[in-house]
């Protein structure tokens, strides 16, 4: 059971904020859009120390909407990892199996999980 739960983008808010309150930890975003032409993970000034700490040292779940190539989720668990958590792993409940750079290692019922290779 992951300490905190980070939204990837926008679209993930609807699963990451409902899943962190059952969970009954905090939530954070840190978005990755390819839509919107990011280049890195970008992150609300305002709210990256509390981020940070909620990573650092703790089980983190990454949760995406939808994951194609996974690029902008292994980006953001990447942070998280970056960001001192013990920790990370990645969930979406859809994925077009286009993924390459995160390794799904659950995939029932449209909804996946996934770890670093």
């Amino acid at each position: 059971i992951p300490d905190y739960v980070i939204g990837c983008a926008c679209g993930s808010s609807e699963i990451a904020m409902p899943l962190a309150g059952l969970l009954e930890t905090k939530v954070g975003f840190l978005r990755k859009s390819k839509r919107r032409n990011d280049t890195n993970v970008k992150v609300v000034k305002e709210q990256e120390d509390g981020i940070k700490r909620c990573c650092n040292k703790n089980k983190v779940v990454c949760v995406e909407d939808y994951v194609c190539t996974s690029k902008s989720l292994y980006k953001v668990m990447e942070s998280a990892k970056n960001y001192g958590a013990s920790l990370v792993q990645g969930a979406s409940v859809m994925f077009s199996n286009e993924g390459y750079y995160v390794i799904n290692t659950v995939s029932e019922n449209n909804f996946n999980l996934f770890r670093f290779e």
